[in-house]
């Protein structure tokens, strides 16, 4: 069975950062962050932060589903 994820994204002035939270142990299993790119594309400075929480849960979870995201800013 593979572990339920909520990704809460905050869009900061300075970094973006994510926030990966186990729904069924009800425990933050990573973070991560990266500079805000808002003068090009916020999107940039997601997908640096999501590349390095994607790579730390695979790291520590055999199987995993990000089954929704919250953002805020």
């Amino acid at each position: 069975m593979s572990s339920r994820i909520y990704l809460s994204i905050d869009f900061g002035s300075t970094y973006t950062k994510l926030t990966a939270i186990d729904l069924d142990k009800e425990e933050i299993i990573s973070t991560a962050r990266a500079m805000t790119t808002v003068k090009t594309n916020v999107l940039t400075g997601f997908n640096m932060a999501f590349e390095k929480l994607t790579k730390d849960l695979k790291d520590k979870l055999k199987d995993y589903e990000i089954v929704k995201k919250v953002a805020c800013s």
